[in-house]
């Protein structure tokens, strides 16, 4: 057995810190960890309280993602990107994420108001967990005609209890920790729904959005930019 002598380990050791330092110089900026605090954890409810902002007011990269519960698209781009801008892009403090929700349908104004349920801070992972779990609730799925008069009848809070039962977004939204009644009084808020139908509106009539997702950078609506490999050298250029 061959055994190293201390001012062999010493010399090892000076050159491991230096190619350490050299790795972090090296890495992509956009991967720098924000050491003045984690900017993930500043949630706030915006546009009236249609909108959450995720990350720093002052972000030099102000980035508004539209999104729809019922787009495939939607749910692929959480899938892809959405970790990466929450925990790396937003932590920095360099990047802020605005989600705001385009309203199709009834099911989508539904999956929105669980999705609002409870304090601003749990809004990304409802968000994360109703895009994630949308092959399940959504897709595929052929309403009967009986389930279809349902949600045309009554008042707005059966209507969309009627849905959240037959599409099973209790079920969704109950591993997330939340209890029946907490989220039918969610889904009664008519305030609520109104103000996220308006939102959505103002949307279509402002920003011209006609497909989702789309997003917005610094105030400058992205062309052609609905996926995450798409929207990353965007990002990235702030970091250059």
């Amino acid at each position: 057995m061959q055994f190293i002598s201390m001012k062999e380990n010493r010399f090892y050791a000076a050159l491991i810190v230096l190619a350490l330092g050299l790795a972090s110089l090296l890495a992509p900026p956009a991967m720098a960890q924000n050491r003045s605090g984690n900017y993930t954890t500043q949630i706030v409810a915006t546009d009236n309280g249609s909108a959450h902002r995720i990350g720093n007011p002052q972000a030099e990269a102000q980035l508004i993602e539209f999104a729809s519960y019922t787009c495939p698209f939607c749910a692929v781009f959480t899938r892809e990107g959405q970790d990466i801008v929450r925990h790396i892009y937003v932590q920095t403090g360099k990047v802020s994420l605005e989600i705001r929700h385009l309203i199709f349908s009834q099911i989508d104004l539904t999956a929105a108001m669980l999705a609002h349920c409870g304090e601003p801070s749990q809004f990304p992972d409802n968000h994360r967990a109703l895009m994630l779990a949308q092959k399940d609730w959504y897709i595929g799925k052929d309403p009967t005609d009986a389930q279809r008069a349902r949600w045309r009848f009554g008042p707005g809070h059966q209507r969309r209890r009627a849905i959240a039962q037959d599409y099973e977004l209790y079920k969704v939204m109950e591993r997330r920790g939340y209890e029946r009644p907490q989220l039918d009084r969610c889904l009664k808020d008519e305030a609520k729904a109104q103000s996220l139908q308006a939102a959505s509106n103002a949307i279509f009539e402002n920003f011209g959005v006609q497909a989702v997702p789309n997003f917005i950078l610094n105030g400058e609506l992205l062309e052609n930019v609905s996926q995450w490999k798409e929207l990353q050298p965007r990002l990235d250029a702030f970091f250059r």
